[in-house]
């Protein structure tokens, strides 16, 4: 799936914090291509870049009315949250209109539902990428990278991020971020995919030195959908 194909694109989404930032991508990488912006609210106001830009009312909510408003785009990317709030319902909705999406989701029961539309979305000859955003998204890359280059043998695989302190942050990703931090916890474990309990223990170190931090933070364990995903 390249970007470059689809000449119709609509962000539902867009006027949030990670909407933004892809709005901004599509404008200065892809060329030629006609973006709009969805939102059940699109009296926000734009800055001068986004003049261009179309602006559509959208409640994902409203099913039959999303379908018909998805039916006039080549792609749609939805960067709406938290995913929890709207599970696979965006994503039905595209399979219905007939429309390839792509979203931002990082939450392991949503991803797990939107996989479960696999031979729906096949049937409606739809294309749905997930969790391409931070994490899963980014981390995914690193550790397949990882896994790649390392040999063989039994790994110990760790992710560990956290909010920057000077990075505009959406109310979505805080409560997503708190969403992670559960009694049980989902891993890959002996290339199985299992649910534990989130306990500690002196191999995942509680406190760690993230870059530009000048002193160790406590960390807290959180699952990630690639424990999901990787397997699938």
């Amino acid at each position: 799936m390249s970007l470059q194909n689809y000449k119709k694109i609509l962000v539902v989404g867009g006027t949030g914090v990670a909407g933004k930032f892809i709005v901004n991508d599509i404008l200065k990488y892809i060329p030629n291509v006609q973006i709009d912006i969805g939102s059940r609210n699109i009296n926000t106001s734009f800055r001068k870049a986004y003049e261009k830009i179309g602006k559509v009312k959208i409640d994902i909510n409203d099913s039959q009315a999303a379908i018909k408003i998805i039916k006039n785009y080549d792609l749609v990317i939805f960067a709406l949250g938290p995913f929890g709030l709207f599970g696979n319902r965006p994503h039905k909705i595209c399979c219905e209109a007939g429309v390839d999406c792509i979203d931002i989701n990082d939450e392991i029961d949503v991803t797990m539902n939107i996989f479960a539309l696999d031979e729906f979305a096949r049937a409606k000859g739809v294309k749905i990428l997930t969790g391409m955003g931070l994490c899963p998204g980014l981390t995914t890359l690193l550790l397949l990278l990882v896994l790649k280059t390392s040999t063989q043998g039994e790994k110990i695989l760790h992710l560990r991020l956290f909010l920057n302190r000077t990075k505009e942050i959406g109310l979505a990703s805080v409560q997503t971020a708190l969403n992670f931090y559960r009694q049980n916890i989902h891993i890959i474990s002996n290339g199985s995919f299992c649910c534990i309990e989130n306990n500690y223990n002196d191999e995942l170190k509680r406190d760690f030195l993230f870059p530009n931090f000048d002193n160790y933070v406590p960390i807290i364990y959180g699952s990630s959908s690639e424990a999901f995903t990787l397997k699938n």
